[in-house]
C-alpha cells in the first residue's frame, strides 16, 4: 500500500517540480525582508504547490482527477514564471539566477505538459479498446479493467505505447 502512496515520486514531471521548489527556497531567502509576505511566500507558494499538486493528482481515484492535478500544476508553473520575472525586474535575480530558474521551471512544464499529453489522450481511448494493465497498476487504476464487445476496434498495437505506459 506504501509503494501506491508514494508512486508519483517516480514521476519525472514531480521530481523537475521539487528540485525547482528547492532552488526557488534558496534564492527567496535573499529576497528583502519586506517582501517575506509578499513575492517571496507567493513565489514559494506557487513553487510548492507545482509538485504537491501532481502528488495530490496521482493519488487520487482516476484519471480525471490526476489530469486536473496536472492542469493545476501547469497554471502554478505559469504564475511561477510570472513571479520569477518580478523578481528579476525588481532586481532580486541576478540574471544568472533568473535564467536558471526559468530554464527549471521550463523543465518542469515540458515534462508535466507531457505527463498531461499522455492521460488525456489515455482518457480518449475507450476502455474496452486499451491494451490490458498489469496487475499492479490496476489497484490503482481500476478503470482499466473492463470487458466490453468491440474491443477490436482498435488493438493493442494500434495504441501508442505512451499511451499503453500511463
Amino acid at each position: 500500500m506504501m509503494a501506491a502512496v508514494n508512486a508519483h515520486r517516480k514521476l519525472a514531471a514531480w521530481e523537475y517540480c521539487m528540485e525547482l521548489t528547492r532552488e526557488i527556497y534558496r534564492v527567496a531567502r535573499r529576497f528583502p525582508a519586506h517582501e517575506r509576505y509578499g513575492l517571496t511566500a507567493q513565489l514559494q507558494r506557487a513553487a510548492v504547490s507545482t509538485a504537491a499538486n501532481i502528488a495530490e493528482g496521482y493519488a487520487r481515484y482516476g484519471r480525471q482527477e490526476l489530469a486536473h492535478g496536472l492542469s493545476v500544476s501547469l497554471g502554478s508553473l505559469a504564475e511561477v514564471d510570472t513571479l520569477l520575472e518580478v523578481a528579476s525586474q525588481l532586481g532580486y535575480l541576478s540574471c544568472a539566477e533568473h535564467q536558471r530558474l526559468c530554464a527549471l521551471r521550463e523543465r518542469a512544464s515540458k515534462a508535466t505538459f507531457g505527463l498531461q499529453r499522455k492521460v488525456r489522450v489515455r482518457l480518449s481511448v475507450p476502455p474496452c479498446a486499451r491494451a490490458p494493465v498489469p496487475a499492479a497498476d490496476q489497484s490503482h487504476h481500476p478503470s482499466t479493467n473492463h470487458s466490453c464487445e468491440g474491443a477490436s476496434l482498435l488493438s493493442s498495437h494500434s495504441v501508442p505505447s505512451a499511451v499503453r505506459a500511463v
